[in-house]
């Protein structure tokens, strides 16, 4: 992951700096508040996310007959990938068509028929096909699925048939799997199980940015909020987002933290040479800067001028030549330099270095 990237040094005007010396020999300056563009920025690392993401499965035991495309094809939905042959599914249809005939009141004939639609339904699904508009990727890991097995049907049925149905049709053991299982390469010949990833459909038409954001700084974070992220895999490019949502759940961080996930709409980043920079990925590691709050020509001082009183923020002021304890309300905080909303005006001057030495009547 980068290093947080960031803004460059924003000067206060007019600050005029004088020097002299703390009491254990630190050099301490003086200088005069002034304005300044405040940009207060949340860090926090993100991935990339397609707009949406769909796994298909093999829904029988069985033999892969044909690839009807090609890996990274954009199909649309409903578009067949894949046919399968599958003489398990076969005997699921011939299974529940016996039940079916085997059934004498209206109420198993009722069940036998909602077991034989699922059997048919199992038959439909060997021609595999696109859940969603997207780029195709062959193989990979995804969610188990697949037909109902024997036992399913079976055991849909009125329990004063379950019996017959399964000595006559070799029932009682579990056929299918429904455990989630991988293939090195899907092609024709090659076997499956049923649940086995078949192929994955993304749609990559926008892609999100699912950002972590620390506990301490979820409530700086709206709607409409704009952000830069750098990706691990473009280094020194630069892509725009927005903040799209905000979720409520919370997540624990790889450091034990509570985090948020925050979604922001990625767009088109651009490289340091200004040049378009690469499309990312699914999945590619990145950096998110959103700016929380930014404001223009706000009466500012240096990030190191304000320190700590108690429980509340202060900055140390020139009062007739000796260093007084002034305590103040922050605005926007920047990585250099921060809104001083009360406290002190624009003009007053204060310790803008070394201010963790000065003590409260020092003669500056």
């Amino acid at each position: 992951m980068p290093a947080p990237r960031l803004l460059p040094v924003i000067a206060i005007a007019a600050l005029a700096l004088t020097s002299c010396t703390g009491g254990d020999g630190a050099a301490v300056e003086v200088g005069t508040v002034g304005r300044a563009d405040v940009v207060e920025l949340v860090n926090a690392p993100a991935t990339v996310v397609a707009r949406a993401q769909a796994t298909v499965t093999a829904p029988a035991d069985g033999t892969v007959v044909a690839v009807l495309v090609e890996a990274g094809e954009s199909v649309v939905a409903g578009v067949p990938l894949l046919r399968l042959d599958s003489p398990a599914a076969r005997t699921r249809l011939l299974a529940a068509q016996a039940l079916l005939q085997a059934a004498t009141t209206v109420d198993e004939r009722a069940q036998a028929t909602l077991a034989l639609a699922a059997a048919r339904r199992g038959i439909d699904g060997l021609t595999v096909r696109a859940p969603i508009n997207g780029t195709v990727q062959l193989g990979g890991d995804g969610p188990a699925g697949g037909a109902p097995n024997l036992d399913d049907l079976i055991g849909a049925l009125p329990a004063g048939i379950q019996g017959q149905a399964a000595s006559a049709l070799g029932g009682g053991g579990s056929e299918g799997s429904t455990a989630t299982t991988t293939v090195a390469e899907i092609a024709p010949g090659v076997p499956v199980q049923q649940g086995t990833v078949l192929a994955a459909v993304f749609d990559l038409s926008a892609l999100t940015l699912v950002a972590e954001v620390d506990e301490t700084d979820i409530f700086l974070v709206t709607k409409g909020v704009p952000a830069e992220a750098e990706l691990d895999a473009v280094p020194g490019a630069s892509y725009p987002a927005v903040v799209r949502s905000v979720e409520l759940a919370p997540t624990t961080s790889s450091r034990g933290g509570v985090t948020y996930r925050v979604a922001l709409a990625l767009q088109p980043g651009k490289a340091a040479d200004g040049a378009v920079a690469p499309v990312p990925r699914p999945g590619m590691s990145a950096v998110a800067d959103l700016r929380v709050r930014e404001v223009k020509s706000a009466v500012s001082v240096p990030a190191a001028a304000v320190i700590r009183q108690g429980d509340r923020d202060a900055v140390w002021a020139v009062r007739d030549g000796r260093a007084r304890a002034v305590l103040v309300t922050l605005g926007a905080q920047g990585d250099d330099t921060i809104e001083i909303r009360s406290g002190v005006a624009e003009g007053d001057r204060v310790v803008v270095r070394g201010a963790d030495v000065v003590r409260e009547g020092q003669e500056l």
